[in-house]
């Protein structure tokens, strides 16, 4: 796959697994957030996938697009899924309610930048 349709291939996996976030937190609040095992499970791993998917994307998207935090999403990513001991969900429902609001527009908004793939 060339370059670029890797490139949107991770952008709209990133935008795929963000929309879910904000689906799953939807208006929970914090304390039903941290009862609700199953839900703060998935979104951890909906915010792995994401940065994953950003640490795939090429040097040359991510200075195209100074404004997503690639660096801070990817370097959450590996806190998930190598210091899982030490992750605060207090930080995890930050993410999913404040930090994927943002996220969203910035990556619909590198997608359309894209010419439609038939």
């Amino acid at each position: 796959m060339p370059p670029k349709q890797r490139d949107v291939s991770f952008v709209y996996d990133m935008l795929d697994s963000a929309r879910s976030v904000r689906s799953m937190v939807g208006a929970a609040v914090f304390q039903e957030f941290v009862q609700d095992r199953k839900l703060y499970r998935a979104i951890e791993r909906e915010i792995e996938i994401i940065g994953e998917a950003a640490n795939r994307i090429s040097i040359d998207l991510k200075k195209a697009h100074p404004e997503v935090p690639w660096e801070k999403i990817v370097g959450t990513r590996h806190r998930l899924a190598h210091e899982y001991d030490e992750i605060q969900l207090a930080i995890i429902y930050r993410i999913a309610t404040v930090h994927m609001r943002d996220l969203i527009p910035q990556l619909e908004q590198i997608l359309a930048a894209f010419p439609a793939q038939e």
